[in-house]
């Protein structure tokens, strides 16, 4: 009896213990599909996801320096003038890439020298010529879209190639009823993408200030 009573207990706490495995997987489960799902329905997720994906090392690399070499700042300040002249480029073609609020970071800490090393400086210093612009499929469905109608059926000519690009919207040039005229065209994942950016810095800025 003292045998069968021992088990008992520990063939319920196998059962137990099976029952919390599968719920668990199944939370997991359940949190990974709705992770996906957020991922590809969401602009503002996917956007979060590739800034922090070329981010994350960049922030991380400085990290581990500060970590290294928190009793020897010349040491620290030597190795973070190599991280500024290796991770600026990096930082400049991820804030081309994804456009929106980073061009605009950009643009203005390319010409603050008490705040923005001197690399990273110069590297941001193109996206005051012109912003890179958007491919012009999602814009061409964007203003057919908001106008009603396909766009043949509207203008005479459009030129696809844009007159310039902002960090949310560029300009077309188009004919209409015999005259030319400039669009402008507002990025159709504008809304979504300021949301995102502004998060994505937001906890930048944090990291930044805990270190």
């Amino acid at each position: 009896a003292a045998i069968g009573g021992s088990r008992a207990p520990a063939s319920l706490a196998r059962r137990c213990a099976r029952v919390a495995g599968i719920t668990a997987g199944l939370g997991v489960a359940g949190a990974s599909c709705v992770g996906v799902y957020i991922y590809a329905t969401e602009p503002g997720a996917e956007r979060a996801v590739r800034f922090w994906w070329h981010a994350g090392p960049i922030v991380a690399r400085y990290a581990w320096v500060r970590f290294l070499c928190r009793k020897d700042d010349e040491e620290r300040y030597r190795r973070y003038a190599e991280l500024h002249e290796t991770s600026a480029p990096k930082a400049r073609a991820l804030i081309e890439e994804l456009r929106g609020m980073f061009i605009k970071v950009g643009q203005v800490m390319s010409v603050r020298p008490e705040v923005v090393p001197d690399a990273y400086r110069r590297e941001f210093r193109s996206l005051q010529d012109q912003a890179p612009p958007s491919r012009w499929d999602p814009i061409k469905d964007g203003l057919e879209r908001d106008l009603g109608a396909p766009l043949d059926e509207i203008f005479t000519k459009v030129d696809t190639q844009p007159l310039g690009a902002a960090s949310i919207g560029q300009a077309h040039l188009v004919e209409w009823q015999g005259r030319n005229a400039v669009v402008k065209v507002q990025y159709p994942e504008a809304p979504s993408m300021m949301k995102a950016d502004f998060w994505c810095l937001e906890t930048l800025l944090w990291l930044i200030g805990e270190g």
